[in-house]
């Protein structure tokens, strides 16, 4: 892979509010391989994770620990993807809709396309489709083009409890598996 894997961590008050915090954060990926993260700071209650060109692909565990204490655990795939006959995308989701959030407020994730070289790249927005929720209570994410090689999908979950978001390309689950996202 040549592409850095990055994922947003919100840090928020009990009533939803973005908040800073002092705490120590860090992250790792543990998996065919172990990578490290960096952690940045990127405005109020936001920090970004970021891993380095990871080198090898399959199924990870995101673990993130807050003051040495593990708060979050998530599965990860890294995987390339096909968008076409010959040539080769990695998707990679990030975004305030995957920390969750009230119920009834509009959230989104991002879907960054990347060539096999690590550069953005636009692919068909009409073969994207994002579900968000249950088979009974789903309903389909707006994608919008934002910039080469990103994407976003506008949604709001109704629902408190947890909710399957599925970011599909060309009839593909991007993630293997839809991400269970948490709701209040």
């Amino acid at each position: 892979m040549n592409t850095s894997v990055q994922f947003t961590l919100l840090a928020r008050t009990e009533d939803g509010q973005l908040i800073d915090t002092q705490a120590q954060i860090e992250a790792e990926l543990r998996g065919p391989a172990n990578y490290q993260a960096v952690i940045q700071h990127e405005s109020k209650g936001t920090y970004v994770i970021e891993f380095d060109h990871p080198q090898v692909e399959g199924d990870f565990q995101l673990h993130v620990f807050v003051n040495s204490h593990e708060m979050y655990q998530w599965r990860v795939q890294l995987r390339s993807k096909q968008s076409h006959p010959g040539g080769t995308v990695q998707f990679f989701i990030d975004g305030p809709g995957l920390a969750g959030g009230k119920s009834g407020t509009p959230l989104h994730v991002n879907i960054k396309v990347r060539n096999s070289r690590g550069e953005p790249v636009d692919v068909d927005i009409h073969n994207f489709v994002v579900i968000v929720g249950s088979a009974l209570q789903e309903e389909k994410a707006k994608v919008t083009h934002v910039q080469k090689g990103l994407y976003r999908a506008d949604f709001t979950v109704f629902k408190q409890g947890i909710t399957p978001i599925d970011v599909r390309y060309s009839g593909n689950s991007v993630t293997r598996t839809p991400l269970m996202v948490s709701f209040w």
